[in-house]
């Protein structure tokens, strides 16, 4: 059961890392004034503003492939695979969905359903490795 646990965290930080890759830029970390990042209060959020996306980038990437080669152990890389994007995948839909308004319709759930289904049917189908 724990394999399947690392299987839904490292797929939760892949979308993390997913929306992290979204809001960083490169541009905005080049041309920002690091020197004078504690003079003020407002400096040092803006700052902070700019650098969070890039440090969750690598915090999150790391994660979710730890998490992945620890569920990769016992359960078979295809089925990790799956499951593993599966999930990242309808999270994404959601959060997209609920924090971004991006529109939906009938057949995208019934679609994400299918992906759901699937992803319950390879739990229960996919035995443990010893």
């Amino acid at each position: 059961m724990k394999y399947w646990i690392y299987v839904v965290l490292a797929s939760f930080c892949e979308v993390i890392w997913l929306y992290c890759v979204k809001f960083v830029s490169l541009k905005k970390i080049k041309n920002h004034d690091w020197l004078d990042i504690f003079d003020t209060s407002e400096s040092l959020i803006i700052g902070l503003k700019i650098i969070a996306p890039a440090i969750g980038y690598l915090v999150f990437g790391l994660t979710n492939v730890i998490f992945f080669a620890m569920a990769m152990k016992k359960i078979p890389a295809a089925t990790t695979y799956a499951v593993w994007t599966g999930i990242a995948l309808v999270s994404t839909k959601l959060l997209d969905n609920y924090y971004f308004h991006e529109p939906t319709n009938y057949r995208e759930i019934i679609f994400m359903g299918l992906i759901i289904a699937g992803i319950i049917g390879l739990k229960f189908q996919t035995p443990i490795q010893s």
